[in-house]
Order: structure tokens, then sequence, then C-alpha cells
């Protein structure tokens, strides 16, 4: 958590592999990852819900169901010598857009004709298809309505319960309490403390918004 523009983006694209890492390592499930691509990730079961749909989570031209298959197109069951297999593709598809309610859509409407709300479930639906064994979300409810904002967390709650780990980036501080085990605050590049999720001081995150630490006799100092 913290303000836009102390380091929440730049974390979210180096964990992912979208950002080169200049020094310090990256370890996922006792791999070293500092220097993995995203696909690679991929591989190792890390989902990425990113901070812009239409820039990097989503290919608008593409329909839904290219869009729901896209990390997978090099499967054998998605595809063979180099051709996909459409009839496969288009049953994925159908099943994925039943399971996380997407409206408004068939599995060859074009992304760009839906609402903000469905592009994100079809980015959720995605990456949790895989059952992740970590989800990197970064401002997963940016931009989306109530309904959407609630099926989004309610959806990162249960890959949680069944057993992923989640890595919640946001600048929402409701967003940070609802659903976080522990809060760790970011102030200008750099962690400022560990907080619990639960019954937590918002006066705490706050203080540590503006770069201050909790002495042991609770006190604040720069």
């Amino acid at each position: 958590y913290g303000v836009d523009g102390n380091g929440q983006l730049e974390l979210g694209n180096a964990v992912t592999g979208l950002a080169k890492v200049s020094e310090g390592s990256i370890e996922i499930l006792g791999t070293d990852v500092t220097h993995a691509t995203p696909a690679q990730l991929h591989k190792m079961k890390v989902s990425h819900i990113p901070p812009d749909r239409h820039k990097t989570g989503l290919i608008l031209e593409f329909s839904v169901e290219n869009n729901l298959a896209v990390k997978e197109m090099k499967s054998k069951e998605f595809s063979s010598y180099g051709v996909i297999r459409k009839g496969y593709v288009t049953r994925f598809a159908k099943k994925l857009i039943q399971a996380f309610v997407i409206r408004g859509c068939g599995p060859e409407t074009p992304v760009k004709h839906l609402s903000g709300g469905n592009q994100q479930k079809i980015i959720a639906a995605r990456e949790f298809e895989q059952k992740p064994k970590l989800i990197i979300a970064v401002q997963p409810t940016r931009g989306l309505d109530i309904s959407a904002i609630e099926f989004v967390r309610k959806e990162l709650v249960k890959q949680r319960d069944a057993g992923a780990a989640v890595l919640l980036i946001s600048t929402e501080l409701d967003e940070i309490v609802s659903l976080s085990d522990r809060i760790e605050v970011m102030y200008e590049g750099s962690f400022t403390g560990s907080l619990p999720g639960h019954n937590v001081d918002p006066l705490d995150i706050g203080l540590q918004m503006a770069g201050k630490k909790r002495e042991a006799v609770g006190t604040y100092e720069q």
C-alpha cells in the first residue's frame, strides 16, 4: 500500500518479469526468478492481474476466446503443429464465460465491446483457471463499478482460501484493510514496516505513508 508514485508499480513490474531488475534478487517458491520472463513465471503457476487492463491485460481487438486462451496457445491441447485447435479454444472459453459470469458476449465477441467489469472478469478467469500458486494483483479493481469490485475481491479471497498466495498492490486503503492478512506500506521506494491486516489502526498506516516508523515505546520518528 502507498500513495501513487512510491514504487508500487515498479515492484509489480519487477516481480512479474515486466521490468529488468538492476539490483537485489527475487525468489518465488524457493526458486530465484530475478531475471525470469512472464512466460517462465506462468509455467511456475504465477498469475498476474496488471494495473491497466487495456494496455497490458487484454488485446482489445482480439475475441474473448483468444484473450482467455492466449497464455495457453503453445500447449498441445490448444494447438497442434502451429495450428490453433479452434473447437477446443471455443469450448474452453464457453466454460470460463459461464464460470465467471462474463456477461454480454460469446466466445467470438471482440473484447473491446465489453464493459470494464466484464473485461476484468476475462483477466481474472484467464489467470485463475490455472489454479495459481501465487497471484500478483496490481490495482485489480481500478475503474470498476461496485458490483465488479465486489466480484474481483471475492475471487481473490477464494483463491487465497484455495491455497494461493496473493501479493495485492493497491492505492485503495479500504481494499488493503479488508483483504490483507499482512500489510506492507511503501514510501519513496522502500517499505516502512509490517502491519497486521486485521484490526489495524489506520493511524499506523497513515504515519507509515509519511515515512514514519513505529519505535518500541510507541512513538514515531522520521
